[in-house]
């Protein structure tokens, strides 16, 4: 028993925490967790369970807007250098509901693209969709939206509106 701390134990091993509890590579710039031959920058390795990679927010008050976790996704391409994607977790009032926001664009210039909320409602081109899906464009652009069913029993509908609050009007399966 007992943990054991290894410094430059194996080829390209900097440091090892029991037989691979954790491994650190200068070589390869990899760390495993549960795993001595990690494949990839960050390797988690559960024999027993799924792996899973948790963020945990410790802020015992977090208010509406305030975000909860983001990851992000950065180039160092010599042209534009910077964060060209994240997915933010975001506070949507109070009682610990969050939404999540995806953001795309280019290096340094990225915006919110699509939001699923807190109950399930996605929303393209809107931060705060008012229906199961809603995807909103401005005037002068057209949305193409597809819509099945894999059983020649449905009767499903598409429901169009100019604006929020508006009348609807629909479009029934041919």
């Amino acid at each position: 028993g007992g943990i054991k701390f290894v410094l430059g134990g194996g080829a390209g091993d900097d440091f090892r925490v029991d037989t691979s509890t954790l491994v650190v590579q200068s070589d390869t710039s990899r760390v495993g967790i549960g795993t001595t031959a990690p494949d990839a920058s960050l390797h988690i390795s559960d024999a027993a369970t799924a792996a899973i990679l948790r963020f945990e927010n410790r802020d015992t008050a977090i208010a509406d807007g305030e975000q909860v976790g983001t990851i992000q996704w950065e180039t160092q391409d010599s042209n534009s250098a910077g964060v060209c994607s994240k997915l933010v977790v975001e506070a949507e009032g109070v009682a610990g509901l969050t939404g999540m926001a995806f953001y795309t664009g280019s290096s340094g210039t990225v915006a919110e693209r699509m939001r699923i909320d807190s109950t399930g409602k996605v929303g393209i081109g809107t931060a705060s969709p008012d229906s199961l899906l809603e995807v909103s464009k401005d005037a002068a652009n057209i949305v193409y939206i597809t819509c099945y069913d894999d059983t020649e029993t449905s009767t499903g509908a598409l429901h169009f509106r100019k604006a929020e609050g508006t009348e609807s009007s629909h479009a029934s399966p041919l």
